[in-house]
């Protein structure tokens, strides 16, 4: 699709985790060889009736300091907010997924919270054209910095079993948007796939272990996307 991508200091270190600090500057990554026009009119269309029926994001007006958006971002990687991060996560995606499993195409949209203050929103749609699986987070309008915001998308696209890199945009009132889309012909392999990787990803009980891994992952893709690109 010829997606781009552009952010600096994707993943930054933290001293509760074995985790090294890389800096990617102007990487254009790809998660699918060309989809065409059909997929890309279908992404529209999709996109357009998410902003109508989509996630719903509350705009917050306090502001947030240095110091808060530190303290945040330090306990997002807790064992604790971490556990509940990905608790919620594996609830989405077990009800989400179900109206595309029963044959029912109509994107649905689905939320949680988090005790940390992430609202998370996941939706699949099912079209002639592409699978399209869309995963939204926020911190309901307050700051939220889109390096942090990439690594617990990462962590998702892991409890789905979902490939790496992942197509990750910025939308409105400081949400992310992680998406992938999928062609229809690949799908019923991949989705086998994905149910095995799932199984595997989610016998992991280790949640700062999980969210290492996932943010790794998503890295080490990354690279070699870049790698292919040159």
């Amino acid at each position: 699709m010829g997606e781009a991508i552009y952010f600096k200091d994707w993943l930054v270190s933290h001293s509760s985790m074995s985790l090294v600090a890389h800096s990617v500057v102007h990487c254009r990554v790809t998660l699918m060889p060309r989809l065409g026009a059909p997929v890309v009119f279908a992404l529209a269309l999709f996109t357009a009736a998410a902003l109508v029926a989509g996630p719903k994001m509350v705009k917050v007006s306090a502001a947030t300091t240095d110091s808060d958006y530190q303290t945040f971002s330090q306990q997002m990687v807790t064992v604790d907010n971490l556990a509940d991060c990905i608790s919620k996560m594996d609830e989405l995606v077990d009800i989400s997924e179900r109206p595309v499993m029963s044959g029912d195409d109509a994107p649905r949209w689905i939320g949680a919270d988090t005790k940390n203050g992430f609202h998370l929103a996941y939706c699949v749609a099912k079209a002639d054209e592409a699978v399209i699986y869309d995963f939204a987070i926020s911190r309901n309008g307050q700051e939220f910095g889109f390096s942090d915001a990439a690594k617990i998308i990462a962590l998702f696209g892991d409890r789905v079993g979902l490939p790496h890199p992942i197509i990750m945009t910025a939308g409105e009132n400081s949400s992310i948007h992680g998406r992938w889309l999928i062609k229809p012909k690949e799908w019923k392999s991949l989705k086998k796939k994905m149910m095995k990787v799932r199984a595997e990803n989610r016998a992991e009980k280790n949640p700062v272990r999980s969210f290492e891994i996932a943010v790794l992952r998503e890295l080490d893709a990354r690279e070699a996307a870049q790698r292919k690109k040159d």
